[in-house]
């Protein structure tokens, strides 16, 4: 596995030392400054670790990832050539008539009546996702980035999401889609046969193939997941 090219949270839910966690939906206002805002960010992404490895960022009292829409791509510079070799899925949104049909998303649960991300939402571009070991440390570390993100030309699409932890048993303990445990997580691992996935997955019931989570592994079909491709910049 190629650790350090991928975000930290694709391997970890960074457990129970980063309790405390916001959602910043953003949105680009001026591309030129917000370049520059994204190239001075990405030397401050978590990334990944080999299990049993402290995340490096977490040292420093917390952890920070990016995640962009096909609108965020288009701002920073990607053509409609590049977003062509994108998976349709992420081509399509959550809302198109496509998309909604494939996932059943109708009746009570039309994205016409979603509370934010729905098609006449606000549009969002990028998502940062902050941690922090308490609210406090979080407090600090959204005003810090906030601040960096504005003088970047960005701003908020919609109003942060606040994580919760998991308190209490039976319901009161229960996430959005019934599970009680909010703490472990899938371990993506680099597999290449029917024989290598059984070896894995005896050593780490966690395993799952790296593919279903990281374009260009292989996945769960034993296929290699398509790996998107753009031009470089002028």
């Amino acid at each position: 596995m190629e650790y350090g090219d991928g975000q930290g949270l694709v391997f970890s839910g960074y457990g129970t030392r980063m309790t405390a966690a916001a959602y910043h939906f953003l949105r680009v206002d001026d591309a030129a400054r917000a370049r520059d805002w994204l190239s001075g960010l990405a030397g401050r992404v978590t990334p990944g670790v080999p299990p049993g490895t402290t995340t490096p960022a977490a040292t420093e009292g917390f952890c920070l990832n990016v995640a962009f829409t096909r609108s965020g791509l288009e701002q920073f510079g990607l053509t409609p050539d590049d977003l062509a070799t994108f998976d349709p899925a992420f081509r399509d949104g959550m809302t198109s008539p496509r998309r909604t049909r494939i996932l059943g998303d109708h009746g009570g649960s039309d994205p016409v009546r979603w509370a934010w991300g729905g098609p006449d939402a606000p549009r969002i571009d990028v998502m940062l996702l902050l941690y922090a070991p308490d609210e406090a440390a979080l407090g600090a570390l959204e005003l810090r980035e906030a601040g960096a993100y504005a003088a970047g030309g960005l701003s908020a699409a919609s109003p942060a999401l606040r994580a919760t932890p998991l308190d209490g048993a039976g319901d009161a303990g229960r996430e959005h889609f019934g599970f009680a445990d909010g703490v472990s997580h899938p371990r993506p691992t680099a597999i290449d046969t029917a024989a290598a996935w059984q070896t894995a997955r005896a050593a780490d019931p966690q395993a799952v193939p790296a593919g279903e989570f990281i374009l260009g592994y292989t996945n769960a079909y034993y296929g290699v997941t398509k790996v998107p491709a753009a031009a470089d910049a002028a």
